[in-house]
């Protein structure tokens, strides 16, 4: 696995704003211009949500975004979705809870990057960011 900087991160962001201003990515992206230009600096760490929406908007890889790393095939990536899907359902159902479409999708991203690393997700990993994705879209 890559270790990336927040500098690193940010250095990826520019490549996808190809040309777009500031203003005009931030805006896509629903975030404040000077949130924006933090995580592209590498001042602040982008959060979760910002990969969800990268990801929902630009099909961008959020594994890609946090490590440089791209998958070899995608295969790979469709199988990572895959189990990630999985582990975050069961983790729903064992919660007695039904997740929005926006948090599904935050557990999900937020469990790639495990998944990436080694092909699966402890399920107490996944029942925390089950609870997490609640709390984090009930705001």
């Amino acid at each position: 696995m890559t270790n990336s900087t927040p500098e690193d991160v940010g250095d990826r962001l520019k490549q996808l704003r190809k040309g777009a201003s500031l203003q005009e990515f931030a805006n896509q992206l629903d975030v404040k211009e000077a949130d924006y230009i933090a995580y592209e600096t590498g001042r602040r760490e982008i959060p979760i949500s910002l990969l969800v929406t990268l990801l929902e908007r630009h099909a961008v890889d959020p594994v890609w975004v946090l490590t440089g790393r791209r998958g070899s095939t995608a295969a790979e990536s469709a199988a990572s979705a895959t189990t990630a899907y999985k582990a975050i359902l069961e983790a729903a159902q064992r919660a007695g809870t039904t997740l929005s479409p926006e948090a599904f999708s935050y557990a999900i991203v937020a469990a790639l990057p495990s998944i990436t690393r080694t092909g699966e997700i402890d399920p107490v990993q996944a029942d925390v960011l089950v609870k997490l994705a609640t709390l984090n879209t009930s705001k």
